[in-house]
């Protein structure tokens, strides 16, 4: 067996076989269906090019067929090639040991595009433009993507995408197995008649995957909608049945169509609708409607595949993937279950390569995609996906994996200097990366961001028992800004026992939790069940809002850990000096007795730069003791623009004190003095000194001894949101006196030190100004992550925020 120290050194050897640098003295053809002059009669010189490229492959196969004495270039001109049926690439279009076949773009604008052109709009009385499309009339094409002038549209939902509550709560949950359908009832006002109910589709948000069903009826009367259901019993769909409680959105209907950016499609009629955003010129737009699942394969067979095949520098765009009848009914990473748990099946890419050995798909990107991006899929080996842009994609980025037999999962592939972003945006229970049954593949370098679940996910076997997923290695990854609407996953995911597997060098930050997030917390990595025998070295996480690494069915032990940072803190600028970021970080504070005086003090200047939306909004700044039903919970709140402090004194709901200001107390993007105070008979809360809530509690408190927290609740059960600075904690309750001069001396400009009479009894400071050697280890870890030259400097232009840190340190 080759040693393991020099897989990596082999992989990029590989990596450099697969995607080679044309030869100057390669066998040239020239594509170009832009060209005035392009004809599949011509002789494919740049001259007299050709018009498809199916006349190129033609060619091809006429070289291949007789023996490849050099390397063969089809250079794809400018322009978009719009495909009526999927590109297929077998066994004979390939190259081989010694040369290879090249589809080249001489640009960045060569476009393969699955989609339905719309160019002529004209305008209705109101700001909605349509477009008339006669090959919708009557068809059963339910195009899931529109995008004019390369803006993604929002297909017409309600709530608004962009809503203060973008989702609504389901009242009541009702099955009627019999007829198998599915009967949820709303909060009034939410439905409401629409003429083509029959196309419009209800989503429901799960805890690590959605339901996307199709609507069968409305019932604006009792606020009921009806969905079709493959199951007559929750047990057999198990993963986020639509519940009582689940956030749901209904989209698909000219009624909801109320903004700029939406789009709906009336199949009856043939017509689309646009209301176009500000500055578009509606008699110069043009937009693409997904609608070809597939726009690539290459597929070869057990015994021949295809072999030294590449695409360098193409975009692949406008594919789309038909919802099944039975709706989509998430399981995990965009795999769904359809009429019992074990039938599972996977949304489809809209490039897939089968029985492939050294080819690649370089410098190029896969965008505009209701389906997922790429998947490497059975027999696929020494593939190289490098240098490419992978975005707006409704389910996964980049797939690589197949069945759990040896001689099926891909091999020795590598995946690399890539950007993966705004993946999920149908599907949120996608991932950007995702590496099923599949052995030594490499994930290096690669920018994974703004994503609803998992950056990047590796195993599919939910227990420690081996499998063909192992020897794989994620490393210098940057992931951050994921998990924004589901839970329960990670900047990093795994999945079962993978001997030899190396998690190395990635830096993870800024991975927070929605709102209307409902279960398990988000992680820096989330090393779920089963997961056995990896080797985690150098990793870098911070701004994570709960723990840095989480273990499910699996423990610490059962790996190998080497030189990681994990749980840095994030500051920024603050009152004074700096201040703790959240949700990006929190402060745990181990317990001690000093933290538990009979009478008490909270003080903090925070910050809230908006208002959060939807679920809970009360959000804990500095806390003890779990939560505000645990006996000796004490706490300094915020519920939106609100003050407010909890006390618990002998447990229960029943012994929860609390004291909330009135509405309009904070103002966002205000630093604001904040205090709750403790004489063992009322608490009392302070903004900007001055009292505004009080609560008599008639009883001394009872001490706890769990932590304190900084920044989110105790339990974790949701986190702060802005920044928070000089925080203090006394052993007694101080006077409003000395509470309204505290506030003036932080207030004043510059701040003033606080009298030290009135800091008798502290007990505890924290000012957060030591970020020094956390910035430096973030600075020299962000050098190595992400993508290397020349690709960096190449998406420097589209993803320059993404590719910095934010200030960080602590």
């Amino acid at each position: 067996m080759l040693c393991r120290a020099l897989w990596p050194l082999l992989v990029l050897c590989v990596g450099a076989l697969a995607a080679p640098t044309p030869s100057t003295s390669a066998a040239t053809f020239h594509v170009a269906p832009a060209h005035p002059r392009a004809s599949d009669a011509n002789p494919g010189t740049e001259r007299l090019p050709w018009g498809t490229i199916e006349r190129a492959q033609t060619a091809v196969r006429h070289l291949t067929a007789r023996g490849l004495d050099e390397d063969v270039i089809v250079k794809l001109h400018g322009g978009v090639y719009r495909l009526q049926k999927p590109l297929s690439f077998g066994p004979d279009d390939g190259g081989d040991a010694e040369h290879s076949v090249t589809y080249l773009a001489t640009g960045s604008d060569t476009v393969i595009s699955g989609g339905k052109a719309v160019a002529t709009w004209r305008p209705t009385d109101g700001p909605v433009w349509v477009a008339s499309l006669p090959e919708a009339r009557g068809s059963d094409w339910r195009p899931a993507l529109l995008v004019v002038d390369g803006v993604p549209a929002v297909r017409a939902r309600r709530p608004n995408a962009d809503a203060a509550e973008p989702m609504v709560g389901i009242a009541e949950s009702r099955l009627d197995a019999p007829a198998g359908v599915l009967r949820l009832t709303f909060p009034d006002g939410f439905v409401t008649p629409c003429d083509r109910s029959g196309d419009m589709e209800l989503v429901t948000q799960g805890n690590w995957a959605i339901n996307r069903m199709r609507v069968r009826a409305l019932d604006p009367d009792s606020g009921t909608v009806t969905v079709m259901m493959p199951a007559d019993d929750p047990a057999k769909l198990p993963w986020h049945w639509p519940d009582k409680g689940r956030w749901c959105f209904l989209e698909n209907a000219l009624e909801f169509l109320d903004q700029p950016g939406e789009w709906y499609l009336d199949r009856q009629a043939g017509k689309l609708y646009y209301w176009p955003r500000p500055g578009q010129d509606m008699r110069r737009a043009v937009g693409y409607l997904s609608w070809l699942p597939r726009l690539l394969n290459v597929t070869g067979t057990d015994d021949h595949p295809v072999r030294n095949l590449h695409f360098r520098g193409l975009r692949f765009a406008h594919a789309d993937w038909p919802l099944p009848p039975g709706g989509y009914h998430g399981v995990q990473a965009c795999y769904y279950a359809t009429d019992a748990a074990t039938s599972w099946w996977t949304v489809e890419a809209a490039l897939r390569f089968e029985c492939a050995e050294g080819c690649s798909l370089t410098e190029g990107a896969v965008v505009y995609s209701s389906g997922c991006g790429l998947k490497l899929d059975r027999r696929c080996y020494d593939n190289v996906v490098e240098g490419n842009e992978f975005a707006d994609i409704g389910g996964n980025g980049l797939m690589v994996g197949a069945e759990d037999k040896e001689q099926e999962a891909p091999r020795r592939n590598r995946i690399a200097n890539n950007v993966v972003t705004r993946c999920g945006t149908r599907f949120y229970g996608a991932v950007g990366i995702w590496v099923g049954f599949a052995s030594h593949t490499q994930v290096a370098h690669n920018l994974v961001y703004d994503l609803p679940y998992s950056g990047i996910s590796c195993g599919w076997v939910w227990a420690p028992q081996l499998s063909e997923c192992r020897e794989n290695v994620l490393e210098y990854n940057h992931i951050h800004h994921v998990m924004q609407k589901l839970c329960d996953g990670g900047g990093i995911y795994t999945l079962g026992w993978q001997p030899g597997t190396v998690i190395r060098g990635n830096v993870i930050h800024d991975v927070y939790r929605s709102p209307y997030a409902q279960g398990a917390p988000n992680n820096g990595m989330f090393i779920d069940e089963g997961s056995k025998e990896f080797l985690f070295e150098g990793n870098v996480i911070y701004a994570v809002e709960a723990e840095p690494v989480r273990h499910n069915q699996n423990s610490a032990d059962w790996h190998t850990w080497r030189n990681n940072h994990f749980g840095l803190r994030a500051y920024v600028p603050g009152k004074i000096g700096l201040a703790l970021s959240c949700p990006a970080s929190f402060l745990e504070v181990p317990h001690r007795p000093e933290l538990e005086p009979a009478e008490l003090t909270i003080e903090a200047w925070i910050n809230v730069p908006t208002f959060d939306i939807g679920g809970d909004h009360r959000r804990w700044i500095v806390n003890k003791n779990d939560d505000e039903w645990v006996d000796g919970h004490y706490a300094l709140c915020t519920s939106r623009d609100r003050a407010g402090a909890y006390l618990n004194i002998g447990g229960g709901q029943d012994n929860t004190i609390a004291a909330f200001s009135p509405p309009g107390v904070l103002t966002a993007g205000r630093w604001h003095h904040l205090a709750m105070t403790y004489d063992g008979q009322t608490l009392r809360t302070f903004a900007d000194g001055r009292q505004v809530a009080e609560a008599v509690a008639g009883r001394p408190r009872r001490p706890g001894s769990l932590p304190l927290a900084i920044g989110r609740r105790q339990d974790a059960y949701n986190s702060f949101f802005g920044l928070i600075d000089e925080v203090r904690i006394f052993g007694r309750a101080l006077s409003p006196a000395e509470i309204a001069a505290h506030y003036r001396a932080g207030s004043a400009d510059p701040p003033t030190p606080t009298d030290a009479d009135s800091l008798r009894g502290q007990v505890a400071h924290f000012g957060f100004e030591d970020a020094s050697e956390s910035i430096e280890v973030i600075t020299r870890a962000m050098q190595q992550a992400g993508p290397q030259e020349p690709y960096r400097s190449r998406f420097a232009a589209r993803h320059a925020a993404a590719l910095r840190p934010p200030q960080s340190g602590g």
